[in-house]
């Protein structure tokens, strides 16, 4: 791992930290959950769930446990982020578990799960297709043993719909699933793509300059 690399992941590490400093447990972020219902998340005690959360941050946790079964059907949706009064981004606490969950796991399996989620995304791609749908499409992919990195180009006349953010959370949510940290690329001249890295709740974890 480089020394760039190392303090990225370092900085994931003091985020996971002031969550699990942070968070009360007011499980306001369950409660606004447009996901939990639909994948049949028993919710009547909401508070136990993200307990159940930050004990996989802790390196505890039970694989089975709602918690988990939440953490793994979130879609990035984001509407427990304007609710949270603990300064703390839930989408990005429930990313960390995934991350978390993964790493208990062999080297084999990861492989495995990685092969899967990115089958699963390359379905997706083709049904959208097939249904001719103007999806903004990801382009500029990069990946390393750690990361993978990418920035989104929306056609013209498909601006302004949120197909950008959509591709995005889904392209994060599918690298996250591999195990890697999604990192999102953006020129600083593209407004567009800065309000979507906003929206989006990403942080800047770095600058490159060129000079001519």
């Amino acid at each position: 791992m480089s020394d760039r690399e190392a303090a990225f992941v370092a900085s994931l590490d003091a985020r996971v930290a002031h969550i699990l400093d942070a968070c009360s447990r007011c499980a306001r972020c369950v409660e606004v959950c447009p996901t939990a219902g639909p994948a049949g998340i028993d919710t009547h005690d909401p508070a136990s769930i993200v307990s159940e959360v930050l004990d996989v941050l802790r390196g505890r946790g039970v694989t089975g446990s709602r918690g988990v079964r939440w953490a793994e059907t979130c879609t990035g949706s984001g509407r427990c982020i304007g609710v949270c009064e603990d300064d703390v981004n839930p989408r990005f606490m429930l990313a960390m578990t995934r991350v978390k969950l993964h790493e208990r796991k062999a080297e084999s399996e990861r492989q495995a799960t990685g092969q899967k989620a990115f089958h699963t995304m390359s379905q997706g791609v083709r049904v959208l297709s097939r249904l001719q749908l103007p999806l903004a499409f990801v382009g500029d992919a990069t990946r390393s043993a750690h990361a993978a990195e990418a920035g989104v180009e929306t056609l013209p006349g498909f601006r302004g719909r949120g197909f950008a953010a959509r591709a995005v959370a889904a392209w994060a949510g599918a690298v996250a699933g591999a195990g890697l940290l999604p990192l999102y690329s953006s020129d600083w001249s593209n407004r567009a793509s800065l309000a979507l890295a906003a929206r989006l709740g990403l942080i800047r974890y770095g600058v490159d300059l060129h000079l001519r």
